[in-house]
This record gives C-alpha cells, structure tokens and sequence, in this order.
C-alpha cells in the first residue's frame, strides 16, 4: 500500500494540486487526507481510490499498479483512460488485488468480532 500512497503523492505534486485541493474534492477533511496520504490513516476502499484515480486523470489500475523494477525510483507518467497496459503489470494488478482482497476478509473479521463483542456489552 505505501507505493499507492507514493504514487498518489507525486501523481497529485505533478498535476499541481495541493493536498487542501485533493481533499476538498474528495469532500474530506485536509487533515484526514493528508493521514491518508502519509499512511496514518490505514484503509483506503475501492470507492476513495477511484474518485482519486478520476481527480487525477487516470483509471484505477494505472494508479494501483507497482512500477517495473528497473524504474522504482521513478514513477510512470500517467496513461490515459484505457491505455493499454504491457502485460506484466496485469500480473503485479493481480498481487496486488490479492493483498487487498485479504485485507477487506480481515477488515470484515474484525469487525464481525467488534460487532459481536458490542452484542455481549449491550446484551
């Protein structure tokens, strides 16, 4: 998740829009997006990512995809909607689809746990 954030840094640093921009767009707190965007505030959902892929001119697997080894240090410029992406970045979308898929089914068993602790004190 922190090249996601990284990448939503610089991508937003290289269009011109600040922080207070972003979160003003995205109908947030400046304080809440910059935790967001620091990794003090951990989950991001589908929703959030795509309205910030939109902000930024890009779709969602653009945004989420890692950059190749060999150009870690830089980011990609950002591809058009519907570009075409070469086919090893479909692979490292996959991994990391999987990664967030496990950590929505953690996210969902906390909370059941949370709900079913409520349940207990109430009860």
């Amino acid at each position: 998740m922190n090249f996601i954030r990284q990448r939503i840094r610089n991508l937003r640093k290289t269009a011109g829009i600040t922080q207070r921009d972003m979160a003003n767009r995205l109908f947030m707190d400046e304080r809440t997006y910059a935790k967001m965007e620091r990794g003090e505030k951990k989950s991001m959902d589908i929703t959030l990512l795509a309205a910030i892929a939109d902000i930024l001119k890009i779709d969602v697997p653009t945004l989420i995809t890692n950059p190749r080894a060999d150009e870690s240090s830089e980011l990609l410029p950002a591809q058009p909607r519907g570009a075409l992406q070469e086919p090893h970045d479909h692979y490292e979308l996959l991994d990391e689809i999987r990664q967030l898929k496990l950590e929505v089914r953690e996210l969902a068993r906390s909370q059941r746990e949370l709900l079913e602790l409520l349940k207990v004190t109430a009860g």
